[in-house]
């Protein structure tokens, strides 16, 4: 028996437990064997193993033992966690940083990945979104290197909440998909959580019957554990899919199961309540609804539930014929949303969020025109416009393929591309609405904006305003749909023109500002009064008021004439146009074929002439223009700040928008990156046809005045070419 108690391996080393599943023994073992012998390895190992088992007080004893060894990253973590908990957000930045460099350095990969992961969400906390997503970038790639599959869960989870942020829903669902995988039967609790947030994506995607699926197996998964946060927030959100379906006893039903679980946050009352005030209000019960949403906001709720719940509230206001009670409630959530903007940055620019909190808008805009207020109604026009603007801006995303890295670099591109976007739409350069007003001067402006489905048109010039309601959006949409089917119709561009332009007189210059369906209108091929617009009108367009007047200071400072053609060969049009242009300009640059590639592209973004002569249309990744070796998106050319003074588009589709399904258009692009005038298109265009209107357009070149020489240029072809011809060329900018 002596013997035997002597041979080595009776008793399991700490290293060869730590192997296993047992932290509890792991723990004990590890602890014992640090004690007697000290080394710094079984000490790394306990804390390991009461991090786990969330021993929280054993673990703040036992990392002490590391400080000064190897194995520090692992104090400089639980260091941080504690700063963090007394909010010292500072201190513990300082320890995670300090953690991870310690960690990576020497090569304690989990512990490099505990750290980044924690100062991801530290940063983005504090909105520092780039910075977040270089962290998360790195736990992505230090945790695959890790041998444990929760925390790997842990971070593919932080990954799809900050990808579903900026409005990348696929990469959000491939995130949670990992997650779900490896916690389906190693963290049960943890599993029961991902489900709550894979149906909350599929509802978000318009999914109910997947998105019920997901919901009722959280209930089951969460009750087991124990969780009644998560109970409670799965019956909630099946409410929310039995309002949309209108069964109003199953929301009730669910309504009654999520309100006999208790609460464990503030948050959650007022997700039921609001729930309810849905409900409410989808039966008419107004003055019920205008109770739950008065008595929540009493509550004071945060950014994101105050500007639903007073939106939800002046709707029920305005039901029950309370209007100035209404248009305050309306004030007020459009306040709230601009804070959350503020609030959120670069990540509150994704398509999704701005579509959804366009509503309150919408109904503010009305009834401002409807008591009469043109001033109030121009400035709720123009909020709408530049909002709309950013949603087309704010899906320049890049489609990646189906790994993290990946998506977390698709996510970084998108923050890229959004800062361009805001300090256009917002920066410094972009003066207030009234000195706006002020600074546009005698300039003309006609903009239509739809809201709660019907069409608005306001006219400016000077100290005119004007400002009315003119169809329905149903009306417009059978418009424009019967002058598409027929682009060589006068009759169905005289229909369309006559419900659009106003009567009064306008001048010469125009400047147009489109929202929703008419983005991609081009109104110089439209007719009123038996006369083609561009008869008597030379236009221009801008994405906003306020986009106008920034457009107007900006001063002439490109140098050079850059001219691309035909890079993939297939487009002998665009080659003889190139060459055209280029007999004209002596010292233009000219590149032909493979020399059109994105280098040239590139050394010629500070040009004062950019023409590409290429083939461009909508992809995937939104709008593109293909040059010999790749795309250029909109998405890059706000990357690369690309900016010319002037660029000619004269390709398919440059200046669709698509504001309502989410295509960007190449022009606001390169207006957002610097340029002051973009001729483009508004639909495809045939080879010859396009090399013939910019040879009418670019009688000199550069145009000295672009808006006024395509003017010139489609009045000389209405006399010899059908409408399809000339009508698609329009000029964003000035």
């Amino acid at each position: 028996m002596t013997l035997l108690l002597g041979l080595p391996g009776c008793r399991r080393s700490c290293e060869q437990l730590a192997q296993g599943r047992d932290a509890a023994a792991t723990a004990e073992a590890c602890e014992r064997e640090f004690l007697q012998q000290h080394q710094p390895r079984a000490a790394y190992l306990a804390v390991r193993a009461l991090r786990s088992l969330h021993r929280a007080d054993e673990v703040k004893r036992t990392v002490e033992w590391l400080r000064g060894t190897r194995y520090q990253a692992a104090l400089s973590y639980a260091l941080g966690l504690q700063a963090w908990a007394r909010a010292d957000g500072e201190q513990a930045e300082q320890l995670f940083t300090e953690g991870l460099s310690q960690a990576q350095r020497e090569g304690l990969h989990e512990e490099a990945a505990r750290n980044a992961q924690q100062l991801a969400s530290w940063q983005w906390t504090e909105g520092r979104f780039q910075a977040a997503l270089d962290s998360l970038a790195i736990a992505l790639r230090e945790v695959r290197q890790c041998d444990d599959p929760i925390l790997q869960g842990l971070v593919d989870g932080q990954l799809a909440d900050l990808l579903e942020e900026v409005g990348d829903v696929d990469g959000a669902g491939r995130a949670l998909a990992r997650v779900a995988r490896r916690f389906r039967t190693q963290f049960p609790g943890g599993y029961a959580q991902v489900r709550l947030r894979q149906g909350a994506l599929e509802s978000s995607r318009g999914n109910p019957q997947l998105a019920a699926l997901a919901f009722r197996e959280t209930i089951q998964l969460a009750t087991d554990a124990g969780l009644d946060p998560v109970t409670r927030s799965a019956h909630v959100n099946l409410a929310r899919l039995s309002i949309d379906a209108k069964d109003w006893p199953g929301a009730t039903l669910e309504l009654e199961r999520a309100a006999a679980l208790p609460a464990t946050d503030p948050y959650e009352d007022t997700f039921l309540n609001f729930t309810r005030a849905q409900l409410a209000a989808a039966q008419a019960q107004w003055a019920q609804a205008h109770r739950l949403a008065a008595r929540e906001l009493e509550a004071r709720p945060v950014a994101d539930w105050r500007w639903q719940l007073e939106a939800l509230d002046a709707d029920a206001l305005e039901q029950l014929g309370q209007r100035p009670e209404a248009t305050a409630a309306y004030v007020r959530a459009t306040a709230s949303v601009d804070a959350l903007q503020q609030q959120l940055g670069a990540p509150g620019l994704r398509s999704g969020l701005l579509a959804e909190r366009r509503r309150p808008f919408e109904a503010l805009l009305a009834l401002k025109v409807t008591q009469g207020d043109g001033r109030g109604a121009v400035a709720v026009m123009e909020r709408l416009l530049e909002r709309d603007f950013v949603q087309a801006m704010a899906t320049t995303l890049q489609p990646s393929p189906p790994e993290p890295e990946a998506d977390a670099a698709r996510a970084q591109a998108w923050l890229a591309s959004a800062g361009a976007i805001d300090a256009f739409e917002h920066g410094s350069a972009r003066p207030p609405l009234e000195l706006a007003l002020a600074q546009l001067g005698d300039t003309e402006v006609v903009a239509f904006v739809v809201a709660r489905g019907s069409l608005f048109r306001a006219h400016l010039k000077g100290a005119h305003l004007h400002f009315e309601l003119l169809e329905s959006d149903t009306q417009l949409r059978a418009q424009l749909g019967s002058l598409s089917a027929a682009p060589d119709s006068a009759q169905a561009a005289e229909a369309l023109g006559e419900a659009l332009w106003p009567d009064e007189t306008l001048g010469e210059r125009v400047t147009l500002v489109l929202d929703a369906g008419l983005a991609n209108v081009s109104f110089a091929g439209l007719r009123h009064g038996g006369r083609w617009l561009v008869e008597d009108h030379v236009f221009t367009y801008a994405p906003s008021l306020t986009a106008v007047a920034a457009l107007r200071q900006r001063s002439s400072r490109g140098q050079g004439v850059w001219l691309l053609g035909d890079p993939g060969g297939t487009l002998p049009g665009a080659k003889a146009e190139a060459r055209s242009l280029a007999a004209r300009a002596p010292q233009a640059t000219l590149a032909l074929g493979a020399q059109a590639s994105v280098q040239v592209f590139r050394q010629a973004c500070h040009a004062e002439l950019l023409h590409l002569a290429a083939h461009s249309g909508l992809g995937p990744e939104g709008a593109f223009v293909e040059l010999a070796d790749d795309r250029v998106t909109a998405a890059r050319v706000l990357q690369l700040g690309c900016g010319p003074e002037t660029v000619s588009l004269a390709s398919c589709a440059s200046a669709v928008s698509g504001r309502r399904d989410g295509a960007q258009a190449l022009a606001d692009a390169f207006l957002a990156a610097g340029s002051r005038a973009v001729l483009a298109t508004t639909r495809s265009v045939d080879d010859g046809a396009a090399a013939a209107v910019v040879d009418e357009v670019f009688q000199t070149v550069p145009a000295a005045d672009l808006p006024l020489a395509l003017a010139r240029a489609q009045r000389r072809l209405l006399a010899t070419q059908p409408r399809s011809v000339w009508e698609p060329f329009v000029v964003h900018g000035l």
